[in-house]
């Protein structure tokens, strides 16, 4: 992905295009000898494409509308050139084949691993019929009516929608829901795992300390949490001197993780996480939640290089950070609070690396760039934003 537009729409496949589902008794992929675009098992056609071109064109202007730009479906604004000088109809070209190899490879990774049942078939049906009764009078021929100007009709959204049904399927089939399976596939998590901040925090408090009784057990207050009390003049002189001591290491640059290590029991942080660390993760929720009392802990931490110091003032004092390796098979510790949703940010993240990785992989025949997607309208009626629960009869 060149330019940030790219990276955004790669990303509606995972996070958007899951509202569609379905699977019926018909076949997904098209004879070969009519396909555009194929990845192994899986075939697309150009009426396929139609239904697919006018599904992302929605989202994609959606997208750059939100982003404040004042995204139209017009020839004129197709031709306006973006900030880093390509047109925004070159971008959405460019994504949207990005997309489709994002659905068929994921699509492929389906049919390799699973197959339909007859819950599926039937809640699929009960979804399209749905959408051809109450965007379509029930009737196919109204419904081919209203769909001739985008090039596709009842049986071509019915194979899209198998399709793209396939494709929402896959993560779960190869990783089991929020990534549950995961712990089956070491390697890949250790490969998620090297996304991660692991580092060791000094916190130097320089005005209140934890209090405790005679026997130094912490003392707490009515809440339930640990009272302060002011440090004494002597005690606040220790500490100052502890900081300085600790950045006359640093600018020395004599400070090594074994050193730094000597003096967690120095530290004022949590005696808890002195031998594992801290593992920091953009999308992880304990990590923001840590944030919201050190936002410029965490910051750092995220930014900082393998073997690299720091010093940021918090909201306690003074907190020094050494960056280290992150420790093999560290998600594993089910007692490491950083690690409650290792698994379930994992499964997206290294489901988003196997299509990126096997995207070069899709074969898109001249035909597929005959194809005018710029000239297909948006759709406008013919999506399915949930399908229907054979149970149920909802989601």
């Amino acid at each position: 992905m060149k330019n940030r537009f790219l990276s955004i729409f790669v990303g509606i496949f995972l996070a958007i295009v899951l509202v569609f589902g379905g699977v019926l008794s018909i076949s997904v992929a098209v004879k070969s000898a009519r396909s555009v675009v194929k990845y192994e098992k899986v075939s697309v056609d150009e009426e396929c494409v139609h239904y697919l071109a006018a599904y992302y064109k929605m989202l994609y202007l959606k997208e750059l509308n939100t982003a404040g730009i004042n995204a139209r479906d017009t020839e004129e604004f197709w031709a306006s050139a973006s900030d880093d000088g390509q047109s925004y109809g070159e971008l959405f070209e460019q994504s949207l084949r990005d997309y489709i190899a994002s659905v068929v490879i994921a699509a492929n990774v389906y049919l390799t691993y699973s197959s339909y049942t007859t819950e599926d078939k039937l809640s699929v049906r009960m979804t399209t019929e749905e959408i051809l009764k109450y965007k379509a009078e029930g009737d196919v021929s109204v419904f081919n009516s209203a769909a001739k100007k985008y090039s596709f009709n009842y049986n071509d959204f019915q194979n899209a929608a198998a399709l793209l049904y396939k494709a929402q399927r896959a993560e779960t089939i190869l990783f089991g829901e929020g990534g549950e399976t995961l712990p089956n596939f070491p390697e890949e998590c250790e490969k998620y795992l090297e996304t991660y901040s692991h580092v060791s925090l000094i916190f130097v408090r320089d005005e209140q300390v934890f209090e405790t009784d005679a026997d130094e057990n912490y003392v707490y207050d009515e809440q339930g949490n640990v009272s302060l009390r002011d440090m004494t003049a002597e005690e606040k002189a220790e500490r100052l001197a502890l900081i300085e001591e600790l950045r006359a290491k640093i600018s020395s640059g004599v400070m090594t993780a074994e050193l730094f290590d000597s003096y967690l029991d120095r530290s004022n942080g949590d005696p808890e996480m002195y031998d594992t660390g801290y593992y920091f993760h953009k999308d992880s929720a304990v990590t923001e939640e840590f944030a919201k009392e050190f936002p410029a802990v965490v910051a750092r931490s995220l930014e900082m290089a393998e073997g690299e110091v720091a010093e940021v003032d918090c909201s306690v004092g003074v907190c020094f950070i050494y960056k280290l390796p992150v420790s093999e098979g560290a998600y594993s510790n089910e007692q490491n609070v950083f690690f409650a949703d290792f698994y379930r940010n994992a499964a997206p993240y290294l489901y988003a690396e196997i299509l990126s990785e096997l995207a070069t992989e899709v074969s898109f025949k001249d035909s597929y760039y005959e194809i005018d997607t710029l000239a297909i309208p948006v759709i406008e009626e013919f999506y399915i934003r949930e399908f229907k629960s054979v149970q149920s009869g909802k989601k």
